[in-house]
């Protein structure tokens, strides 16, 4: 079960019951091109808005440093167990650490995670980060029950999921998130011209 902690009734994580059991029962639409375009643009723009927003929630309430600190020993461990070790050098390219950042910040992977979340949650931002950085979604995202058990920096970024994987969206989020990520920009519109 997933739900937000007792202690922050006011923060709601990346993929909650309802996102799992929509999955369930609506995972298709997403998959039309038409879902993010024409008269469904608004919608799908207010769901990947709520995507983000919670991701930023989610951000605020976690000491990420602390997390990636615990995500480094968790890969060493399924390392091991898959019989191929890791060296240290191949476990810190894994993930961000706080260590390597300049900053004045006491938590400074903290720190950054709720400035660039907090930044994610601006629509225009958001939307001129994804027409100006190539490939930013098959980067950046995890995919849903991939093959991979190593956390790394991939988002949803150092949570555990219920199967004790690294966390995932939901296929329908996923796919409605890279759908959004392909569409083409809203053409503006043209000013009209008066009548002579």
């Amino acid at each position: 079960m997933i739900a937000p902690p007792s202690y922050a009734p006011d923060r709601r994580l990346p993929v909650s019951i309802a996102d799992g059991l929509i999955d369930r029962v609506d995972r298709e639409s997403v998959r039309h091109a038409e879902w993010v375009t024409g008269d469904n643009r608004d919608k799908a723009d207010a769901e990947v808005a709520d995507i983000l927003d919670r991701a930023y929630e989610t951000a605020g309430l976690q000491n990420i440093d602390a997390l990636a600190d615990f995500a480094s020993q968790q890969n060493r461990i399924t390392a091991i167990r898959q019989g191929r070790p890791l060296s240290d050098q191949q476990a810190d390219d894994l993930l961000w650490h706080g260590k390597k950042l300049v900053s004045v910040e006491p938590l400074p992977l903290s720190a950054l995670a709720w400035q660039r979340h907090r930044r994610n949650t601006s629509r225009l931002v958001f939307e001129m980060f994804a027409l100006e950085v190539e490939n930013w979604f098959e980067r950046t995202m995890r995919q849903p029950a991939g093959p991979d058990r190593f956390y790394d920096k991939r988002m949803p970024g150092l949570m555990r999921g219920f199967d004790r994987r690294p966390l995932h969206l939901t296929r329908r989020q996923y796919e409605l998130l890279q759908a959004w990520s392909k569409r083409e920009p809203e053409a503006p519109e043209s000013p009209e011209q008066p009548k002579p």
